[in-house]
């Protein structure tokens, strides 16, 4: 019977060509699950994560409202009805300027919530239902929330819902919206077309982002925000708790913030876009422009930059794929570079 006599520098191109093989599968492995459908994404709010209430066009208050988060209005330096509505927990006004990066952060949460990826499209009316976490939209372009809507979280912390509509938002009288089985106010969004409406005596959950109003009539509850990217958000002793666990890093409350509504332009706190005195430093300007204050070349606000970057899970174990298959192609050179010179 004939024995095979495999050469040790055979062994060393068989160990290597499989290291190759496997790191390159694993490789492909990555860019195709990376390639497929994603489910809801978190969304970032960057400087806009602090704010409570965000506006284009100025803020109203009438009664007593009770807010816990900041309040902010750009490019409209209008905000009135600061008392009789009091803030919790240190919070502050920031019109104009300061809160011109706030703004533009809104807009790039506003684009990444229009996510498409298994969106699922459910009735516009939604009170009486119960949802898990996911991406919803509605069937004719609109919400309605009539009595309870509920968002069951079945035990996942991380659960996620994202609700988008190309036109209103509307809450009648007494409705809610209810969190269960570990569902966070922090993971829930609406991205709104047009104008959000909340009724009287109605609690609201979550983020709402809508492309121009936001109205909260006699004694909503909103356990979130209420951002409006062009128009103006009017509260009439309405409850506003923006919970700690929400708000992500930020330098807000900073310089540029008063505890009271501020002085309409034209007077001494004026700090708006179109201010020109002498402490318009430009684009390093860390005095009065506040954080909001951070201009690009031309002098035009730029977006923060923290909003978080996504992708970057799959970072380690590419590359060491990588590194396997480059450790795989030096083995196979330093065979062949001996099977030479004994054989040469």
């Amino acid at each position: 019977m004939a024995i095979r006599v495999v050469h040790p520098s055979v062994r060393h191109s068989a160990r290597s060509a499989l290291l190759i093989a496997g790191g390159a599968a694993l490789c492909l492995m990555l860019v195709v699950s990376s390639s497929g459908p994603a489910r809801a994404a978190s969304i970032g709010l960057g400087e806009a994560t602090s704010f409570a209430v965000l506006a284009g066009a100025g803020v109203t208050n009438t009664g007593p409202s009770v807010i816990a988060g900041n309040v902010g209005t750009s490019p409209t330096l209008a905000v009135t009805g600061f008392p009789p509505a009091v803030f919790v927990g240190g919070s502050l006004i920031y019109s104009g300027a300061p809160a011109a990066i706030p703004k533009l952060d809104l807009t790039t949460a506003y684009d990444a919530a229009a996510i498409t990826d298994e969106t699922t499209v459910v009735p516009d009316e939604l009170g009486g239902a119960t949802l898990g976490p996911g991406v919803y939209a509605g069937r004719l372009g609109t919400f309605l929330i009539t009595g309870d809507l509920t968002l069951d979280a079945d035990g996942d912390a991380d659960a996620e819902w994202i609700f988008q509509t190309g036109s209103s938002l509307t809450t009648m009288n007494n409705s809610r919206v209810i969190l269960e089985n570990g569902a966070s106010a922090c993971n829930v969004f609406w991205k709104i077309g047009s104008s959000a409406t909340l009724g009287t005596d109605s609690e609201m959950v979550g983020t709402i982002m809508a492309l121009a109003s936001i109205t909260a009539t006699t004694r909503t509850e909103v356990t979130g925000r209420l951002l409006a990217r062009n128009g103006a958000v009017t509260l009439d002793t309405t409850t506003i708790t923006l919970p700690a666990e929400c708000v992500e890093d930020s330098s807000f409350p900073g310089e540029g913030g008063v505890p009271e509504s501020p002085d309409l332009p034209g007077g001494p706190d004026d700090t708006g876009p179109d201010d020109t005195g002498p402490d318009d430093t430009g684009p390093d300007d860390e005095g009065a422009g506040g954080p909001g204050d951070d201009n690009g070349a031309d002098g035009s606000p730029q977006p923060s930059g923290d909003l978080p970057p996504t992708g970057g899970e799959a970072a380690a174990p590419l590359t060491a794929a990588l590194v396997s298959v480059a450790f795989g192609a030096l083995l196979v050179a330093s065979s062949r570079r001996r099977h030479a010179r004994r054989h040469g």
